[in-house]
């Protein structure tokens, strides 16, 4: 009875099935600080118990993107963009290793191009993905604690743009944290 309990317990904050990340005040969360994150989300991925601790394999992660307000809309270029890092003290590996193959642009992430870059423009409450992991990507996490977690920090380089003068602010990096 007791394994069973405990496994109960173990894989009660880490389930669920895929949902969107839950934005949250980056203060609540000591790592989300000691990280330097701007724009904050949590999210819960099943894991297994096993014998030392859990085991989680993540196939499906989204890093959003929300316009953070006032009446410019914010653009961002697609050569000035980092791949999300994985900032975490628990055992993991990624599936394949080079963040270019682990990463990809969310589906609702869509470039216009031009000869010399790419670019995205969103306005004001407007909110799509960034990056997810490719297909067929993964990251296995083991963990020994129910309270361990794993932080994808992201460095969004961004600018206001006014869309009436088509003038746009010096960028600006935000740093965008998925718990």
């Amino acid at each position: 009875m007791k394994k069973y309990i405990l496994l109960v317990a173990l894989l009660a904050p880490l389930s669920g099935a895929f949902a969107e990340p839950e934005k949250v005040e980056c203060s609540t969360e000591p790592s989300l600080t000691a990280n330097s994150c701007e724009v904050c989300y949590i999210d819960d991925f099943e894991a297994t118990a096993t014998k030392d601790g859990w085991t989680s394999n993540i196939t499906n992660v989204k890093i959003p993107w929300k316009h953070a307000g006032g009446e410019k809309a914010e653009i961002i270029y697609d050569n000035e963009q980092k791949f999300p890092e994985i900032k975490t003290t628990l055992k993991y590996t990624a599936k394949p290793e080079k963040a270019s193959e682990l990463w990809t642009n969310h589906e609702t992430l869509v470039w216009t191009p031009f000869p010399d870059h790419k670019e995205v423009l969103i306005e004001n409450d407007d909110e799509i993905g960034l990056y997810k992991l490719a297909n067929k990507a993964g990251i296995t996490v083991t963990g020994k604690n129910i309270d361990d977690t794993l932080l994808f920090l992201t460095p969004l380089v961004v600018r206001d743009f006014d869309i009436a003068t088509n003038e746009e602010t010096s960028p600006k990096t935000r740093n965008v944290c998925v718990l």
